[in-house]
Parts: structure tokens; C-alpha cells; sequence
């Protein structure tokens, strides 16, 4: 085959090999792992002191931390001693759930555990157990020997008995933080009661205006939430986005306890709301203005895609999973909410769609991080290596100043090596036969291929091509372990007109009959496995004169769903007034001969043009 010839030339005086070396086991101290026995949980912890088969004993009563040293290790030893443990179905959820520990806080909250302090004392006595052992810094606890015998409960944690402790990495947290706040992922308002319903029915009739309704639905939803920093964070920027202004509404001050007697639970809700539909959002509803057309119309679906998509990803972390998680469980919570109150009616539909949006986020949204950290490829990169693109003259070598984690560009022998490896699986015979050649006559890749194209555009992935067995045969040889080769399948891509691109000066009619619409490049399966129908990107391709296309370098990465909306910047843009006299100067206003007219200013533009001098 030409792709195994074109192979072989290279191997005899360019291939590079780079091994690393072996990765170090590491040995992870873990409880072992027993299938459950499925029969009924229920059964209560125990807490008696007898039947413990094996207990540590404190032989220099002189020397004790603690004067109840032999009494700490007999109750602790016994909780975490098989007989006990395989029947403790909530200990056995904090173990799952510790990974094989448990803090320290939560067994000496334990009943029988309260009485023994300080901690620090129970702690050193616990490091004479031949039972359990300190860990984490001094903060957890674990036995020292996995569970012997099988469970005979499935291991669950009982709210109701866990305690909230402060976990040992973040410090920063309080007791008062880590109670229920209402934006939990399983929190649900339901069932409305009789009263409830009955009082929704008043509140959110279908003939109030929309605009009071979500007023009212707004400050009774954060009423019955507590919000912390980062929920809160999102909560009101989402609330800006969706054109709601934060800030004080009705009321300003603190309400007396007197004051809250003659008042109901609404209106307390509603006079202490920061929360209100702007006013420049309400006059735009007015379909009675001069033009008799709505500035803005309500669409929870669209707003939930330009948050997430595109407010969200600018504010935040957002290849964090768990904050992606949190900012789609805060905008869910309210929308769960509007349905269940039945605030909005008329746009049931709109809120179903905006949830599914944010089922979407939560899957997209992490593939497109490790998209985003992977783009533009190894093939992409080797070609703009070779040929003149944003990565040529990058290399670095080795040296003290160099960071491995850096991204300091390829060497010519390795983009060599990846780019003939991707002809030989993908190339056309055309394409293979003229790169056998250059190969075989030792020319240069720089000067024997020309850049024919290069543009900035928005592309839209429409499939994904993982290798097929030819190209596996050719990825998979022993030659290229260790080294830079990674197999690669296609990403097939479509134009994406991106909706914040600057206007283009040429009518499309001129710029889209040369352009190509269709887009196909080479790209690690590593890196396919994330990539999904309808990801988009900004990016600059380039294209060689034997019709190899790469991408030479990406701007961004964007979901399926990217909805770009001008929300805030319309809400803040103000109608401008008449011109300055200082800015009529510089135009130099003339009345058609010429000559500049003069212009009679107001008292306020000679006001303001004294200033300027």
C-alpha cells in the first residue's frame, strides 16, 4: 500500500521515538468492597459496649491523654469492629461516602462519644488503636483493616443523623451554610396546600399583568430560599439577563417586629424583595407605543439558552462541573417554581423548554471543556507547524527556564511524523504519492506545499467519522508507541454564521460563491469522544494546494444551543441628546456651499462647552 511505503521512508531517517517513563504505582489504602446482601435496612445502630472480639487497651494508665483513655477505644473500636459495623447501614454510607473514612466531628457528635473532650486528647488516644487510625490531617478516622465479614445492610446515610460538620477542605464554610437552602438538587415546594392554592389563584390570575405576576413570584420564590454566595451570585445576574433590575424596590430599611405582626407573609415578601421588572423592559411591553410594536417579548426558552451559553460561560468557571451544575439547579428551581404555582400559564411550554435547556447545559457544557482544552489537535498543530501557521517557530527545547505544562509549540520532527501518519490513514492516492516524493527526495515541507486559503469563520460540527480498520492498522503499529501519534478520526464541520462576528464588507452573494460550506479535519479520537452534532467554534482554517484543510488556530468553543442576546447592553443604552457645540465644530455642519451654518446653542451646551475649553 502507497500509505505503508510513504511509512517506511520515514522511519529509516526521521522517526523519533519519545518514551516517557513508566508511571509509579501508587498504593491507595481503600476498605474492600463487598456486593450488599439485599435485605430490609432499618436496623438500628448499636451502641452497647459487649461482644467486641478484639480490643486495644491502654497499658500505661500513668501516661493516658485522656483519664477515660480505655473507655474511648472500647466505644470506638466497637463502632468501626466487624460485629457492628456490617449491620450500621448510616456508617457504612459515611465510609462509602468518605472513601473509606470518616471525620472525626461527626463520631464524637455521636451520644455515647459526646462526653469524652477535648478532642485533641480523644484524638491521641485513638493513635494507639490497633482497630482505626487518624487520617487527613488529623480530621478523620478509618479502620485499619477492610470489613472482614459481609454486610448485612445496604450502606445509607440517615439525614437525620448525620451531622453538619465543616468539611476539612473548605474552612471557609459554617454551620449555618450547610443547612438545606431550598436549591438542592431533589428540593421540591410540593404539594401547594388548599390555602396555598387558593391564595395562587389570587396572586396570579391570568388577567393581572404579566409583569406584576413575575414580580410577585420573584420575591415570594427568594423569600422561601436561602441563598448563598455563589447561588445568589447567579440567581441575580440571571434575574439582570432576563430583564429584572436588583436593588431596592418598596422598601429600603428593616422591618420592626411590630411592624411584621400587622403585615402577612406576602407582604413582608414583598416589601423586603430586592427584585423588579426594569422599567425600560415595561415600557418595551407597551404595545401601545408609537410604533405599535413590542420591544421586548417574554421567552424563557431563549433566555435560559443565552444565559447558559453565553452570560454564564462569560462570569464564571464553567468547566467546573459542579458549577455548571449549580448555575442549571438555580434557573430549574425557579422554573419548577413558576409551573407549580402556576404563576405564568401562557408560557407553560416556554418554561418545559427552558428546563430541557438546562438538562442540556449539564451534558454540553462539560464536554465542550475538555473540547476546549484539547482544540485545536496534534494534526492541526503539525500542520501549522510545517506550513508558516500560528504554531511555527514556537518550539522551544529543553532548558531550565521551559515548563513542561507550557505550551511551547512542536518540533519540526514531530509535526513531521504526525502529519505524513495522518496522510498515510486519510490521504487520497494524489495526495499520498506527491508527499512519498517530497519524502524520498528529502525537500522541504515549507517550501514544496503553498497555503492556498486562509479565513476566520464560525464552523458547526454535523458529524463525527472515528477510524475505520485501515487507518487503525496504520495507528495501532509498534512504531508509534511512545510517541506523538495519537489515532485520529474526521470531525466533519458546516458554516456557522456567528451572531456577534463583525459585518462583512462584501455582499454574501460575493463571499459565499467562494467559499467552501462542507469542512473536513483530522482530529484525535481522544479528543471526538467530547465533540457532539451542533458544537460550534470560532477558528481560522487554512488549506494546502493538495486540498488538506486544518484548523490553525481556535478562538472559542460554544454549545449547540448558543443564543447570543443583547439584553444588558440594550437595557443600559440611553436615546442621545442634541450634538455638543464642540462636536459641531469638528463636523463643520455646512449648508451646501460650503459654509458652516452657525448653530444657537442652548444654555446647557454653552455650560458644557465652557468645560470642555
Amino acid at each position: 500500500m502507497v500509505g505503508n511505503s510513504l511509512l517506511e521512508l520515514f522511519y529509516v531517517s526521521k522517526l523519533r521515538i519519545t518514551t516517557s517513563p513508566p508511571h509509579s504505582a501508587v498504593n491507595m489504602a481503600t476498605t474492600a468492597v463487598v456486593t450488599p446482601q439485599q435485605v430490609p435496612n432499618g436496623i438500628e445502630h448499636k451502641e452497647n459496649t459487649t461482644a467486641v472480639s478484639t480490643v486495644s487497651s491502654w497499658t500505661t494508665p500513668q501516661f493516658a491523654p485522656h483519664p477515660r483513655a480505655a473507655e474511648i477505644l472500647r466505644q470506638v473500636e466497637f463502632y468501626f469492629g466487624d460485629d457492628n459495623l456490617r449491620q450500621d447501614a448510616h456508617l457504612l454510607g459515611l465510609i462509602k461516602e468518605g472513601n473509606g473514612s470518616v471525620s472525626l466531628n461527626e463520631v464524637l457528635s455521636w451520644r455515647k462519644m459526646k462526653q469524652f473532650k477535648p478532642m485533641s486528647a480523644v484524638r491521641e488516644v485513638l493513635k494507639q488503636s490497633t482497630v482505626v487510625e487518624i487520617t487527613g490531617n488529623n480530621k478523620r478516622i478509618k479502620s485499619k483493616q477492610p470489613l472482614q465479614k459481609s454486610m448485612t445492610v445496604i450502606p445509607k446515610i440517615n439525614d437525620n443523623r448525620k451531622r453538619n460538620t465543616v468539611p476539612a477542605d473548605k474552612p471557609w464554610l459554617t454551620k449555618a451554610m450547610l443547612k438545606a437552602t431550598g436549591f438542592e438538587e431533589y428540593a421540591t415546594d410540593g404539594p401547594v396546600k388548599p390555602a396555598e392554592f387558593e391564595q395562587d389563584r389570587e396572586e396570579y390570575d391570568p388577567d393581572i399583568a404579566f409583569t406584576q405576576r413575575i414580580e410577585t413570584a420573584v420575591a415570594r420564590f427568594t423569600s422561601k430560599r436561602k441563598m448563598h454566595q455563589n447561588t445568589k451570585l447567579i440567581f441575580d445576574k440571571f434575574m439582570i439577563f432576563g430583564g429584572i433590575d436588583c436593588g431596592p424596590q418598596q422598601f429600603t430599611g428593616g422591618l420592626s417586629k411590630a411592624e411584621m405582626e400587622d403585615l402577612t407573609a406576602k407582604e413582608i415578601a414583598e416589601r423586603t424583595s430586592c427584585y423588579g421588572v426594569s422599567e425600560r423592559v415595561v415600557d418595551g411591553l407597551d404595545y401601545d407605543n408609537e410604533d405599535g410594536k413590542a420591544k421586548w417579548i417574554v421567552d424563557f426558552e431563549a433566555i435560559a439558552e443565552g444565559f447558559l451559553s453565553s452570560q454564564f460561560m462569560s462570569m464564571s468557571i464553567w468547566s467546573d462541573e459542579d458549577r455548571v451544575r449549580t448555575a442549571t439547579n438555580v434557573l430549574r428551581n425557579f422554573y419548577n417554581y413558576l409551573l407549580l404555582h402556576e404563576v405564568c400559564p401562557e408560557y407553560k411550554d416556554q418554561l418545559m423548554a427552558a428546563r430541557k435547556v438546562c438538562d442540556l447545559a449539564e451534558v454540553e457544557l462539560i464536554k465542550l471543556a475538555e473540547v476546549d482544552v484539547c482544540l485545536p489537535g496534534g494534526f492541526n498543530t503539525a500542520c501549522s507547524t510545517l506550513f508558516g501557521g500560528n504554531y511555527a517557530g514556537l518550539y522551544a527545547s529543553e532548558g531550565d527556564w521551559v515548563n513542561k505544562d507550557d505550551d511551547l509549540g512542536w518540533s519540526d520532527e514531530d509535526a513531521k511524523i504526525v502529519f505524513l501518519t495522518g496522510i498515510a490513514a486519510y490521504g487520497t492516492e494524489e495526495q499520498l504519492a506527491r508527499v512519498e516524493a517530497l519524502v524520498a527526495n528529502g525537500g522541504s515541507f515549507a517550501s514544496s506545499f503553498r497555503v492556498v486559503s486562509t479565513e476566520k469563520l464560525g464552523l458547526e460540527v454535523v458529524s463525527i467519522e472515528l477510524m475505520n480498520d485501515e487507518a487503525k492498522n496504520i495507528y495501532e503499529d509498534s512504531n508509534f508507541i511512545n510517541t506523538v501519534v495519537r489515532p485520529m478520526g474526521k470531525l466533519h464541520c458546516i458554516r456557522w454564521e456567528v451572531p456577534h462576528a463583525p459585518p462583512m464588507d462584501l455582499p454574501k452573494s460575493v463571499t459565499e460563491a467562494k467559499k467552501p460550506k462542507e469542512f473536513e479535519f483530522l482530529l484525535e479520537e481522544d479528543t471526538l469522544k467530547f465533540c457532539y452534532p451542533g458544537l460550534k467554534m470560532e477558528a481560522e482554517a487554512k488549506e494546502l494546494d493538495i486540498g488538506i484543510k486544518w484548523i490553525d488556530y481556535f478562538e472559542a468553543t460554544y454549545a449547540s444551543f448558543f443564543t447570543w442576546l443583547t439584553n444588558e447592553r440594550i437595557r443600559e443604552w440611553k436615546e442621545p441628546g442634541p450634538p455638543k457645540a464642540w462636536m459641531l465644530r469638528q463636523m463643520g455642519k455646512g449648508d451646501g456651499d460650503g459654509e458652516v451654518v452657525p448653530y444657537d446653542r442652548t444654555e446647557d451646551e454653552v455650560d458644557d462647552d465652557d468645560e470642555m475649553d
